[in-house]
């Protein structure tokens, strides 16, 4: 693991101290923590710098992360934009068990607009599909990985996601599944899906 989102409603769950303690042991680790205020992650592979930004979009707000708001988004995409060669946006949002919403689509296509080579979402608990934008690829939420919501097929299930990119363009997706086996054990079950 090389980068995690803090941007969502639960880093404050316990606290001031908790979410000091959560950004501290990741630092040590040397996980980048993504979705920090006006902060972007970058992560450098084979010479090509790859940008993170998260935002949150379910309350609580906590000040230290960045809220999703189309100002906020916008401006930020625009301060960071020209720093990595791609820039891949990440929200927590969406209403959970169910399907992507008016505003999922809404503010998908606005961070490509404004700049963003791909969008990942989670929070909903459920897969939420996919779509290509502008040539770029949208994951409303990549359902579940780690949890211990074994009531129903839907919260079961999750996607693992590899985008392959050359020279800044993406050549090939590829959507793994995920079935939650036990409570908390994921396992990759069938053949990927591939797009490209």
């Amino acid at each position: 693991v090389d980068a995690v989102s803090i941007a969502n409603n639960h880093i404050y769950n316990q606290g001031k101290d908790g979410f000091n303690f959560t950004l501290n042991l990741l630092k040590q680790n040397n996980i980048y923590p993504v979705g920090e205020i006006d902060q972007i992650s970058t992560i450098t592979v084979k010479n090509h710098k790859i940008g993170l930004l998260a935002f949150n979009d379910i309350p609580p707000y906590p000040a230290e992360i960045n809220k999703l708001t189309a100002e906020n988004l916008k401006t930020q995409i625009a301060k960071h934009r020209s720093k990595v060669d791609l820039l891949i946006v990440n929200f927590h949002w969406g209403n959970e068990y169910s399907q992507a919403s008016s505003r999922q689509k809404e503010y998908s296509r606005l961070a490509i607009d404004s700049g963003a080579d791909a969008v990942i979402g989670h929070h909903p608990h459920w897969v939420q599909g996919s779509e290509e934008y502008k040539g770029k690829p949208i994951y409303y939420s990549l359902g579940n990985l780690i949890v211990d919501q074994m009531w129903s097929e839907e919260t079961k299930k999750g996607l693992l996601v590899k985008l392959t990119y050359n020279n800044k363009k993406l050549i090939k997706q590829e959507m793994f599944p995920i079935k939650i086996q036990d409570y908390g054990l994921p396992a990759v079950v069938g053949q990927p899906s591939l797009t490209k």
